[in-house]
Protein backbone atom coordinates (compact mmCIF):
# COMPACT_ATOMS: atom_id res chain seq x y z
CA UNK A 1 0.00 0.00 0.00
CA UNK A 2 1.23 3.41 -0.84
CA UNK A 3 -1.18 5.49 1.00
CA UNK A 4 -5.05 4.36 2.05
CA UNK A 5 -6.37 8.29 2.60
CA UNK A 6 -3.75 10.85 0.99
CA UNK A 7 -4.51 12.28 -2.26
CA UNK A 8 -2.21 13.42 -5.05
CA UNK A 9 -3.69 15.54 -7.99
CA UNK A 10 -2.81 14.04 -11.35
CA UNK A 11 -3.20 15.31 -15.05
CA UNK A 12 -4.84 13.49 -17.56
CA UNK A 13 -2.91 12.84 -20.91
CA UNK A 14 -5.87 11.19 -22.67
CA UNK A 15 -7.86 12.88 -24.70
CA UNK A 16 -12.04 12.77 -24.52
CA UNK A 17 -11.58 10.33 -28.47
CA UNK A 18 -9.36 7.92 -26.32
CA UNK A 19 -11.11 4.58 -24.43
CA UNK A 20 -9.13 5.01 -21.48
CA UNK A 21 -7.61 7.21 -19.27
CA UNK A 22 -3.71 7.94 -19.18
CA UNK A 23 -1.81 9.67 -16.92
CA UNK A 24 2.29 10.37 -16.68
CA UNK A 25 3.87 10.26 -13.29
CA UNK A 26 6.96 11.63 -12.55
CA UNK A 27 8.75 9.71 -9.08
CA UNK A 28 9.55 13.28 -7.73
CA UNK A 29 8.72 12.54 -3.99
CA UNK A 30 7.92 9.89 -1.12
CA UNK A 31 4.45 9.26 -3.03
CA UNK A 32 5.24 9.39 -5.86
CA UNK A 33 8.43 7.49 -5.87
CA UNK A 34 6.62 4.47 -3.12
CA UNK A 35 3.96 4.46 -6.53
CA UNK A 36 6.39 3.69 -8.89
CA UNK A 37 8.16 1.49 -6.61
CA UNK A 38 4.92 -0.67 -6.39
CA UNK A 39 4.81 -1.05 -9.63
CA UNK A 40 8.12 -1.27 -10.19
CA UNK A 41 8.34 -4.13 -8.23
CA UNK A 42 5.77 -6.04 -10.75
CA UNK A 43 8.41 -5.73 -13.75
CA UNK A 44 6.92 -2.43 -15.46
CA UNK A 45 9.17 -1.20 -18.13
CA UNK A 46 9.22 2.76 -18.02
CA UNK A 47 7.57 4.32 -20.86
CA UNK A 48 5.89 1.27 -22.08
CA UNK A 49 1.69 1.05 -21.77
CA UNK A 50 0.06 -1.40 -19.78
CA UNK A 51 -3.25 -2.20 -20.33
CA UNK A 52 -3.60 -5.46 -17.34
CA UNK A 53 -2.59 -3.95 -14.18
CA UNK A 54 -1.76 -6.46 -10.74
CA UNK A 55 -4.50 -6.12 -8.32
CA UNK A 56 -3.85 -2.99 -6.76
CA UNK A 57 -7.11 -1.11 -5.60
CA UNK A 58 -6.95 2.77 -7.01
CA UNK A 59 -9.40 5.38 -6.03
CA UNK A 60 -10.21 8.17 -8.07
CA UNK A 61 -11.98 11.67 -8.01
CA UNK A 62 -12.70 13.57 -10.78
CA UNK A 63 -12.40 14.54 -13.34
CA UNK A 64 -11.76 18.44 -12.29
CA UNK A 65 -11.24 21.19 -14.97
CA UNK A 66 -8.19 23.29 -15.94
CA UNK A 67 -7.53 26.25 -17.67
CA UNK A 68 -5.69 24.15 -20.25
CA UNK A 69 -8.90 23.47 -21.44
CA UNK A 70 -9.90 27.08 -23.06
CA UNK A 71 -7.45 26.36 -26.04
CA UNK A 72 -10.56 26.05 -27.89
CA UNK A 73 -11.36 29.91 -28.03
CA UNK A 74 -8.33 30.77 -29.79
CA UNK A 75 -7.70 30.16 -33.67
CA UNK A 76 -3.87 30.34 -32.37
CA UNK A 77 -2.74 28.43 -29.42
CA UNK A 78 0.30 28.75 -28.01
CA UNK A 79 1.44 25.60 -25.56
CA UNK A 80 4.78 26.53 -23.28
CA UNK A 81 5.66 23.18 -21.09
CA UNK A 82 8.46 22.60 -18.57
CA UNK A 83 9.40 18.67 -18.33
CA UNK A 84 6.54 16.72 -17.27
CA UNK A 85 4.29 19.98 -17.20
CA UNK A 86 3.47 18.62 -21.27
CA UNK A 87 1.00 16.44 -19.94
CA UNK A 88 -2.28 18.20 -20.27
CA UNK A 89 -1.22 19.44 -23.52
CA UNK A 90 -0.29 16.11 -24.65
CA UNK A 91 -4.00 15.57 -24.40
CA UNK A 92 -4.63 18.63 -26.30
CA UNK A 93 -2.72 17.71 -29.56
CA UNK A 94 -3.85 14.39 -29.24
CA UNK A 95 -7.52 15.45 -29.64
CA UNK A 96 -6.63 17.89 -31.77
CA UNK A 97 -4.83 15.38 -34.52
CA UNK A 98 -7.94 12.60 -34.15
CA UNK A 99 -10.24 15.52 -34.92
CA UNK A 100 -8.33 16.39 -37.83
CA UNK A 101 -7.97 12.62 -38.99
CA UNK A 102 -12.19 12.20 -38.67
CA UNK A 103 -12.70 15.50 -40.94
CA UNK A 104 -9.78 14.77 -43.34
CA UNK A 105 -11.74 11.32 -43.79
CA UNK A 106 -15.20 12.64 -44.31
CA UNK A 107 -13.86 15.68 -46.61
CA UNK A 108 -11.94 12.39 -48.92
CA UNK A 109 -15.47 11.02 -49.17
CA UNK A 110 -16.81 14.10 -50.83
CA UNK A 111 -19.03 14.79 -47.41
CA UNK A 112 -19.61 17.60 -45.28
CA UNK A 113 -17.78 17.96 -41.80
CA UNK A 114 -20.71 17.97 -39.11
CA UNK A 115 -20.12 21.01 -36.62
CA UNK A 116 -19.00 18.94 -33.72
CA UNK A 117 -15.64 18.04 -35.58
CA UNK A 118 -14.96 21.21 -36.38
CA UNK A 119 -12.41 23.29 -34.19
CA UNK A 120 -11.71 27.08 -33.96
CA UNK A 121 -7.78 26.49 -33.67
CA UNK A 122 -5.98 26.46 -36.58
CA UNK A 123 -2.70 26.71 -35.94
CA UNK A 124 -0.83 25.58 -32.61
CA UNK A 125 2.86 26.10 -31.14
CA UNK A 126 4.40 23.80 -28.71
CA UNK A 127 7.35 24.98 -26.72
CA UNK A 128 9.10 22.35 -24.50
CA UNK A 129 11.46 23.18 -22.16
CA UNK A 130 13.48 19.98 -20.89
CA UNK A 131 16.33 19.29 -18.76
CA UNK A 132 17.54 16.22 -20.18
CA UNK A 133 16.78 14.21 -23.67
CA UNK A 134 15.26 11.45 -21.36
CA UNK A 135 12.42 13.37 -20.40
CA UNK A 136 11.51 13.81 -24.42
CA UNK A 137 10.98 10.40 -25.26
CA UNK A 138 8.07 10.40 -22.91
CA UNK A 139 5.76 12.01 -25.99
CA UNK A 140 7.85 11.71 -28.91
CA UNK A 141 5.85 9.17 -30.87
CA UNK A 142 2.31 11.74 -29.75
CA UNK A 143 4.66 14.86 -30.92
CA UNK A 144 5.37 12.70 -34.68
CA UNK A 145 1.98 11.42 -35.11
CA UNK A 146 0.87 15.15 -34.73
CA UNK A 147 3.33 16.41 -37.03
CA UNK A 148 2.35 14.27 -39.69
CA UNK A 149 -1.21 14.83 -39.22
CA UNK A 150 -1.30 19.08 -39.20
CA UNK A 151 2.05 20.20 -41.09
CA UNK A 152 2.67 23.35 -40.98
CA UNK A 153 -0.35 24.11 -38.32
CA UNK A 154 1.86 22.31 -35.45
CA UNK A 155 4.80 24.17 -35.21
CA UNK A 156 7.20 22.67 -32.42
CA UNK A 157 9.42 23.82 -30.39
CA UNK A 158 11.90 22.01 -27.99
CA UNK A 159 14.85 23.20 -25.85
CA UNK A 160 17.32 21.20 -23.57
CA UNK A 161 17.73 24.03 -20.85
CA UNK A 162 20.63 21.96 -19.02
CA UNK A 163 23.01 22.56 -21.95
CA UNK A 164 24.15 26.05 -22.82
CA UNK A 165 24.84 26.21 -26.79
CA UNK A 166 26.43 29.40 -26.41
CA UNK A 167 28.71 29.32 -23.45
CA UNK A 168 29.68 25.60 -23.92
CA UNK A 169 32.06 24.42 -26.47
CA UNK A 170 31.33 20.37 -26.16
CA UNK A 171 27.82 21.60 -26.70
CA UNK A 172 28.51 23.56 -29.84
CA UNK A 173 30.63 20.69 -31.17
CA UNK A 174 27.31 18.42 -30.93
CA UNK A 175 25.17 21.11 -31.33
CA UNK A 176 26.69 21.67 -34.73
CA UNK A 177 26.68 17.58 -35.61
CA UNK A 178 23.19 17.04 -34.65
CA UNK A 179 22.21 20.08 -37.07
CA UNK A 180 24.10 18.45 -39.78
CA UNK A 181 22.39 15.15 -39.21
CA UNK A 182 19.04 16.58 -39.46
CA UNK A 183 19.92 18.50 -42.13
CA UNK A 184 20.54 15.05 -43.69
CA UNK A 185 17.73 13.15 -42.44
CA UNK A 186 15.17 16.19 -41.42
CA UNK A 187 15.05 14.14 -37.44
CA UNK A 188 16.70 14.48 -34.43
CA UNK A 189 19.35 12.22 -33.47
CA UNK A 190 18.87 12.61 -29.69
CA UNK A 191 14.84 12.84 -29.62
CA UNK A 192 13.93 11.02 -32.55
CA UNK A 193 11.52 13.89 -33.42
CA UNK A 194 10.49 14.22 -37.06
CA UNK A 195 11.34 17.60 -38.63
CA UNK A 196 12.06 19.40 -35.18
CA UNK A 197 15.70 20.24 -34.39
CA UNK A 198 16.18 20.09 -31.29
CA UNK A 199 17.66 23.43 -29.59
CA UNK A 200 20.20 23.15 -26.86
CA UNK A 201 19.47 26.42 -24.71
CA UNK A 202 17.09 28.43 -23.11
CA UNK A 203 14.11 30.25 -25.05
CA UNK A 204 14.27 33.79 -25.42
CA UNK A 205 11.33 35.08 -25.30
CA UNK A 206 10.91 38.40 -26.16
CA UNK A 207 12.45 36.97 -29.57
CA UNK A 208 9.64 34.52 -29.58
CA UNK A 209 6.81 36.69 -28.54
CA UNK A 210 8.21 39.45 -31.16
CA UNK A 211 7.41 36.55 -33.76
CA UNK A 212 4.07 35.98 -32.60
CA UNK A 213 3.50 39.35 -33.24
CA UNK A 214 5.28 39.52 -36.86
CA UNK A 215 3.18 36.47 -38.29
CA UNK A 216 -0.30 37.19 -36.05
CA UNK A 217 -1.01 40.70 -36.58
CA UNK A 218 -4.34 41.85 -35.15
CA UNK A 219 -4.82 38.40 -33.76
CA UNK A 220 -5.71 37.35 -30.41
CA UNK A 221 -3.35 34.22 -28.90
CA UNK A 222 -3.95 31.94 -26.15
CA UNK A 223 -0.78 31.09 -24.29
CA UNK A 224 -1.04 27.94 -22.11
CA UNK A 225 1.44 27.75 -19.64
CA UNK A 226 1.82 24.70 -17.10
CA UNK A 227 5.26 24.95 -15.41
CA UNK A 228 7.35 26.67 -12.20
CA UNK A 229 5.79 29.82 -10.89
CA UNK A 230 9.06 31.80 -11.55
CA UNK A 231 8.88 30.86 -15.82
CA UNK A 232 4.78 31.99 -15.23
CA UNK A 233 5.27 35.27 -14.06
CA UNK A 234 7.90 36.15 -16.22
CA UNK A 235 5.66 34.96 -19.73
CA UNK A 236 2.46 36.79 -17.94
CA UNK A 237 4.85 39.66 -18.14
CA UNK A 238 5.63 38.94 -21.66
CA UNK A 239 2.09 38.39 -22.45
CA UNK A 240 1.01 41.77 -20.79
CA UNK A 241 3.86 43.69 -22.54
CA UNK A 242 3.53 42.57 -26.21
CA UNK A 243 -0.19 43.15 -26.08
CA UNK A 244 0.54 46.74 -24.76
CA UNK A 245 2.93 47.37 -27.40
CA UNK A 246 1.74 45.52 -30.80
CA UNK A 247 -1.40 44.68 -32.61
CA UNK A 248 -1.23 41.07 -31.24
CA UNK A 249 -3.21 40.59 -28.15
CA UNK A 250 -2.10 37.70 -25.82
CA UNK A 251 -4.46 35.92 -22.91
CA UNK A 252 -2.53 33.80 -20.82
CA UNK A 253 -3.35 30.81 -18.36
CA UNK A 254 -1.25 29.01 -16.06
CA UNK A 255 -2.25 25.69 -14.53
CA UNK A 256 0.43 25.09 -11.05
CA UNK A 257 2.83 22.89 -11.30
Amino acid sequence: MVSKYELHPFTLSSCPDDPYLECHIKAVGDWTGDFYSLYDSQHIEDGKQVYSLPAFNLQIEGPHGAPAQDWTNYERTVLISTGIGITPFASVIKHIRRRMQQSNAIRSRDLDVPGCLNLRVKKVTLIWICRNQESIAWFTDVINEAKMEMGDDFDVQVYLSSVNALGDVRAGITHIGMHAYFQKTNKDAITGLNNVLTLYDRPNWNNIFRTFCETSPNEKLGVFFCGPHSLGHTLKKTCATFTSTSSTSFSFFQEHF
